[in-house]
């Protein structure tokens, strides 16, 4: 089984576009986003309540997440990136954990689907 179909989860023909088509690209950005892994630094921005920092470090969730074709995680970091810019902490404090879950579970996929192509 190649790269693409390992990644089932994942919207690869919205990837693939990005990659300009090229497969070899998407895989690398693909180890990128694993290797890329923000959940430490979140969790830790979470406790601190360092809003202003949580606020990048969830833009790059959001961001990777679209160009790799993770469409839901997308809108869930996008929702808490707004959250932080219109300072609704009760938001963030209420779906953090969901969205850190998501990510791990998407992390964790992306993996084991690397390690088999």
């Amino acid at each position: 089984m190649g790269l693409i179909e390992n990644v089932f989860f994942l919207d690869t023909e919205a990837g693939l576009a990005y990659c300009g088509d090229d497969e070899e690209l998407y895989g690398e950005i693909l180890e990128e986003y694993v290797e890329a892994n923000h959940l430490e630094k979140l969790e830790k921005l979470f406790v601190e309540k360092n809003w202003p920092d949580y606020q990048i470090n969830i833009h790059a969730v959001k961001s990777s997440s679209k160009t790799i074709g993770a469409f839901e995680l997308y809108e869930h970091a996008m929702a808490l990136e707004r959250a932080c810019k219109d300072s609704d902490t009760e938001y963030i404090l209420l779906n953090h954990a969901d969205v850190m879950e998501e990510y791990r579970h998407m992390v964790s996929n992306i993996k084991e689907a690397l390690s088999e192509d």
